[in-house]
């Protein structure tokens, strides 16, 4: 009987959680979407930073000529700004026999062609490159050139996204405002929406983009919001942490060329670059304005998106020790 009794408590104990945390999160939304309405002020500077996106493509066929148009489009309204389509070795290696698509790396290169000079298509050799390799590939090359065109690090803003990416038109516009604003805006982070998809694809798909979007109001923006105010002011002893996202990231040139590009050895680069970041002290700045992404369309795609996702958790010890081997923080704050 006292067994039942306890696991009767438990439950509730439980059950009480689940509701605190439900009922933080939903505050967490309103709060998100209050800010959401408001708009970076635009600071006094006159120099409009260089842009450049990054667009790492593994068996994108589907979608990087929409892709491609969308952020060619975006590059070309700025100004200031070029696209980089980094494709890898690893389609090649791993393309079915009976595959009748034409690869990705083919596609690019034709469409750099057509959209050049400010689309340029780079292509990693090794055929066991991920999209982290793929990235730091393409950024340390541009970055290169555009130094040798005496564009300066600092005045570059890599901005990484995916092939289904679909940011919110101003986002350019927003987050020159924010470094205009401020000279400790050096990491910006828009967070993704997943709700344009909604009722293609039956249910469990809605239910799955639903959750994902929730998720992002919930728990990563606010998030993103206390560690950058808490990193600003720089005088916390016990660092708020927040995470990156691969997508819809700008991180400004000589930060990455200070960091040697993002992340290798863990699993997933960017939960262990939001880590490395917390550690120097370097805000991660939320902008106001969302990207649209896709979100599995079936059961065994959440699961395995899942399953990529959560893996970083169990690396945090790993990501601590890249930071203390660079010195990054104190003991104590890491």
């Amino acid at each position: 009987m006292n067994i039942r009794r306890l696991l009767v408590g438990l439950a509730w104990v439980g059950a009480g959680a689940v509701l605190v945390r439900g009922v933080s999160g939903s505050c967490n939304v309103a709060s998100s979407l209050r800010w959401l309405a408001s708009r970076p002020r635009a600071g006094q500077r006159t120099d409009r930073p260089c842009f450049l996106f990054v667009l790492p493509m593994l068996r994108e066929q589907r979608l990087i000529e929409s892709a491609i148009e969308r952020f060619h489009g975006m590059a070309v309204e700025w100004g200031a700004a070029c696209v980089a389509v980094v494709t890898t070795e690893r389609e090649y290696a791993e393309a079915a026999p009976d595959c009748g698509d034409t690869p990705t790396p083919d596609l690019a290169a034709a469409l750099a062609e057509r959209f050049g000079p400010v689309v340029r298509h780079y292509h990693v050799p090794d055929a066991g490159a991920i999209m982290v390799d793929q990235v730091n590939f393409a950024v340390r090359l541009e970055l290169k050139r555009l130094a040798n065109e005496g564009i300066d690090a600092r005045r570059v803003f890599v901005a990484v996204y995916n092939a289904d990416s679909r940011p919110d038109p101003r986002t350019l516009s927003a987050v020159a405002a924010l470094a205009a604003a401020d000279s400790d805006v050096r990491v910006v982070q828009q967070s993704a929406l997943f709700t344009e998809g909604l009722g293609r694809h039956g249910a469990t798909a809605d239910g799955i983009a639903l959750l994902q979007s929730r998720w992002t109001l919930a728990r990563e923006i606010p998030r993103l919001r206390r560690q950058a105010a808490q990193a600003r002011r720089g005088t916390s002893r016990w660092p708020r942490l927040a995470h990156c996202v691969g997508h819809g990231l700008f991180v400004r040139g000589d930060v990455l060329q200070e960091f040697v590009g993002l992340p290798t050895t863990t699993m997933n680069e960017d939960l262990a670059f939001g880590y490395l970041l917390c550690a120097a002290g370097v805000p991660i700045v939320p902008v106001p304005l969302l990207e649209f992404g896709d979100s599995p369309s079936t059961i065994i795609g959440s699961i395995r998106q899942t399953r990529q996702w959560f893996w970083s958790y169990p690396e945090y010890p790993r990501a601590h020790g890249l930071a203390a081997a660079a010195g990054l923080g104190t003991p104590r704050t890491r």
